[in-house]
């Protein structure tokens, strides 16, 4: 055991502090979008984010996971259905950047009615929502 465990763990902490963690870091943060009750994605700015994602993966090599997710529903089998479909959404907003790298690049994960936004009723459809992680470069 090192004899000063405390200065190392001190400056590994101010490290982390200056370089906060964004989409693209070894932590990344989702990226989340919204889509309509219609599974649409309409939004301006979930177009751009998801048209930004698209360049990354692009530029870099990244790939990308898709993760959607549901307001609980009287059938699982609904929920899994639309949350697949959200996801394609997502994925097609990507793929219409005519980027290549794209269709191979991104992942859908469909999770259905579950991790329901927190204060919103399990029955609200703001629930539904894709998550964009960057997995690997």
């Amino acid at each position: 055991m090192p004899k000063y465990p405390f200065p190392l763990l001190f400056l590994f902490l101010l490290t982390a502090c200056e370089h906060p963690t964004t989409v693209g870091d070894k932590q990344p943060q989702p990226v989340t979008i919204y889509v309509n009750e219609d599974g649409t994605i309409t939004g301006t700015l979930a177009i751009k984010q998801l048209q930004d994602l698209a360049r990354q993966v692009y530029t870099k090599g990244d790939k990308v996971m898709l993760h959607s997710y549901t307001e609980r529903m009287p059938s699982d089998k609904e929920a899994m259905d639309i949350a697949t479909r959200n996801a394609e959404a997502a994925k097609e907003v990507m793929s219409r950047t005519g980027l290549e790298r794209i269709y191979y690049n991104v992942g859908i994960d469909a999770h259905g009615a579950r991790n329901f936004l927190p204060g919103i009723p399990e029955t609200s459809a703001r629930n539904r929502r894709v998550e964009a992680i960057i997995v690997s470069r």
